[in-house]
């Protein structure tokens, strides 16, 4: 009884270790001589998934959720990098109503260098933004956000890095272990884009920049 109490206790500890962001180095990262200076943030596309969700978003549609998740991603990754914002990259480049999985990481990376000298741009698609269902306080249903993003080298765009962030709030009841680390320390439902803007500041720092 006493081993069986104690494994499911491991279970949740591994739980609560379990890292926020699921990333990948890609074999770019390697030939990267130099730190990044200036990363470029190519608008993110809602996924067809995202875009079939129906009223799991609240009020906001798939376009506003990846403008969303997007802007969330350069603020945080800014406090580390220079950034060319998502909304003056996709004005050069005419992504303007078109979603950015149709544009090709080599020519995004090739412009961005060309006319932000950045030397990396990043693209990234969400596929989940579910909204609570309820108060902070209580809900029927947790806030749960998924979005992918791929961090290229500019020009030439060799892929250095991929993460995802994939995550629905649990409650405090539970495991107790896990719901800490939520923004507010488990005490309070998060909304969805609260859940988004942690996502992106997870990700942000776990980003690979050579510096």
């Amino acid at each position: 009884m006493l081993s069986r109490a104690l494994a499911s206790v491991a279970a949740l500890l591994a739980l609560a270790c379990a890292p926020v962001v699921h990333s990948e180095v890609l074999p770019g990262l390697s030939e990267q001589k130099a730190p990044l200076q200036r990363v470029a943030v190519v608008p993110f596309a809602p996924s067809i998934r995202l875009t079939r969700s129906g009223d799991d978003m609240g009020d906001a549609t798939p376009a506003l959720v990846a403008s969303l998740v997007t802007r969330h991603l350069s603020e945080s990754l800014a406090t580390r990098v220079s950034v060319v914002p998502a909304d003056e990259v996709g004005l050069a480049l005419g992504l303007e109503g078109s979603p950015s999985t149709l544009v090709s990481p080599v020519e995004v990376a090739r412009r961005a260098a060309e006319e932000f000298g950045a030397d990396a741009v990043i693209l990234g698609q969400v596929s989940r933004f579910i909204e609570r269902a309820g108060e902070a306080a209580g809900t029927m249903r947790p806030a749960s956000v998924s979005f992918t993003i791929t961090l290229y080298a500019a020009p030439g765009a060799r892929p250095l890095w991929r993460a995802r962030f994939d995550e629905t709030q649990r409650s405090l009841n539970e495991n107790i272990f896990n719901a800490g680390r939520y923004p507010g320390g488990g005490t309070r439902w998060l909304s969805a884009d609260e859940m988004a803007r942690w996502g992106a500041s997870e990700v942000a720092l776990a980003m690979p920049l050579g510096n």
